[in-house]
């Protein structure tokens, strides 16, 4: 059994997860033949592993919340497992947007990481924390918390080994791509981790790829930025890393805007927004589970901290029961993540999001996949009404509603989508039969004034 993990494993390692799966599958059967609950524990934490690195998000959240529920005393008495599972639970949150959810996850672990004793482990525990939390902390565009955490994970640098390493350098370059917008920092982090990755290829190197491909577009060398890009989407393809793939058709069409070659910019730009919608669907069928296990989370540790006794507890697992039902029966009629997105918030304590109009409008020029959450974050009771009326508008169409909120002229609309006045003409008619619209009736004057 430890052997096939071992194999299992070293799949993982090289993104071969599906392989992965399959190993890990053959030894929880031989774990729960043997009623081994280390190895049942640690068979299902791989095959979570694998199902995160496939995106598929439910799958691993389902199999963590698991493990966590049903063989808690074995985490109690095994820090080092119970500190990984922490971490695939903040990855997976991070992945699926909620970086406040995943932002605990990684301080828990590195609680739980400063008190293992021996030195390796605790070392690279902490090292993969502090790089988790500045993660989270830079997709919330804290710059000096996520400067703070990159220099704690420096400090163990030299205590782990060269492959762990290497996400280190990437992890910076991709700071300041994203921070400082420092070309010159980022180009030489990134180069020390492809350096690394040239004597001992770790699972990281296509983010290394990337972030050249990133890089040479941001320098303007458009060419050699395009032949980085074609040399990373092959691999992305083969070993299914949609978010690869999404970011080589942004980069790529963005080269080819550089290079002044339309056509093929459009060609991309149409790849771009396909993979977007298919990102999109996939992440509305995976938000579910998280919200679900969110929720749950906040309304334990309520009760851990608030009943005095039987008859409370007995009262708040009613609670849960009933809010949990309530909430199913939202997620269910729920076709797209904006309306999830909705749910999360209700969900996680009201959170306020601060997205200024200006803010969206910038993201709406950048094209930016970002900018249909921001505005359904700014104006969830306009998305919530148009899916009221028809639950089947695309992501598409959402978009080009929000436009059209934010009052948008043709002319804008046009320069944002890639496509013609004319065009836009064409969707705001095929807007208005989607919607019911009177045909007489202003579409700006009748989408304002929806959800207000």
């Amino acid at each position: 059994m430890n052997e096939i993990l071992q194999l299992a494993q070293e799949e993982n390692e090289n993104n071969h997860y599906e392989k992965a799966i399959a190993l890990s599958q053959k030894a929880l059967q031989y774990a729960e033949k043997d009623k081994n609950t280390e190895g049942i524990v640690k068979s299902y934490f791989r095959i979570a592993y694998s199902f995160k690195g496939l995106e598929m998000y439910k799958e691993s959240l389902e199999i963590l919340k698991k493990i966590e529920t049903q063989y808690e005393p074995y985490l109690e008495k095994n820090q080092e497992m119970l500190a990984n599972v922490k971490s695939l639970f903040g990855n997976n949150y991070l992945s699926l947007g909620f970086t406040d959810q995943a932002d605990k996850m990684f301080l828990e672990m590195l609680h739980i990481a400063k008190d293992i004793k021996q030195d390796s482990v605790r070392n690279l525990l902490l090292f993969r924390a502090y790089l988790s939390v500045k993660a989270a902390h830079q997709s919330n565009n804290h710059a000096d918390s996520s400067s703070y955490y990159l220099n704690m994970a420096r400090s163990l640098v030299p205590l782990i080994s060269k492959s762990e390493q290497t996400v280190f350098y990437y992890s910076v370059a991709r700071f300041h791509l994203a921070t400082t917008g420092n070309l010159d920092s980022a180009t030489w982090y990134n180069q020390k981790g492809k350096l690394l990755d040239s004597i001992n290829k770790s699972k990281y190197y296509l983010m290394g790829l990337m972030q050249s491909a990133i890089i040479l577009n941001k320098q303007k060398r458009y060419q050699e930025s395009l032949d980085m890009c074609f040399k990373v989407l092959p691999i992305a393809e083969a070993e299914k890393r949609n978010n690869f793939i999404f970011s080589v058709y942004n980069v790529t069409a963005d080269n080819y805007k550089g290079l002044k070659n339309l056509s093929k910019q459009a060609l991309y730009l149409d790849l771009y927004k396909k993979k977007w919608d298919s990102m999109y669907v996939l992440k509305q069928k995976n938000t579910q589970i998280a919200v679900e296990i969110i929720a749950n989370s906040r309304l334990t540790s309520f009760s851990k901290k608030q009943l005095k006794n039987t008859y409370m507890l007995l009262a708040l697992v009613l609670l849960v029961i009933g809010a949990l039902g309530v909430l199913a029966i939202q997620i269910r009629k729920k076709r797209q993540l904006l309306k999830m997105k909705d749910v999360e918030m209700r969900t996680l304590e009201g959170k306020v999001h601060t997205d200024t109009y200006e803010k969206i409008v910038e993201l709406a020029a950048k094209n930016s996949p970002d900018f249909l959450y921001r505005f359904s974050e700014k104006y969830p009771s306009f998305i919530n009404a148009l899916l009221t009326i028809n639950p089947e508008l695309q992501p598409s169409e959402l978009i080009f509603c929000a436009y059209l909120k934010l009052n948008f002229s043709t002319k804008v609309i046009a320069t944002y989508m890639f496509i013609t006045p004319s065009a836009v003409q064409n969707r705001k008619n095929r807007i208005r039969k989607r919607l019911n619209i009177p045909s007489d009736g202003n579409i700006y004057i009748w989408i304002s004034d929806l959800g207000s």
